[in-house]
């Protein structure tokens, strides 16, 4: 296994987040699901590319889109060119 040390900064801090792209997703249910306390027809998927230093990483999570709209604004607006 190799690292790619190439975005790092002088002096060896962690790379700079230099933009992140968010995208959300609603994938609806084929039929109504249900776990017991709560019942959806439709999964909300957040995707997450995040640059730094000439690297790309992404994520994803899932969850109610009004708790993942919410948070993924906030998260674009203050992390873009802030340390990790």
């Amino acid at each position: 296994m190799s690292s790619d040390l190439s975005g790092m900064r002088a002096g060896g801090s962690d790379p700079r987040i230099d933009r992140l792209e968010v995208r959300v997703y609603t994938v609806p249910a084929d039929e109504l699901e249900a776990d017991g306390t709560i019942a959806w027809d439709s999964t909300t998927m957040v995707l997450v590319r995040a640059h730094s230093g000439g690297v790309i990483g992404t994520g994803w999570t899932y969850g109610r889109r009004t708790s993942i709209s919410c948070g993924s604004h906030s998260r674009r607006a203050s992390n873009s060119g802030m340390d990790p």
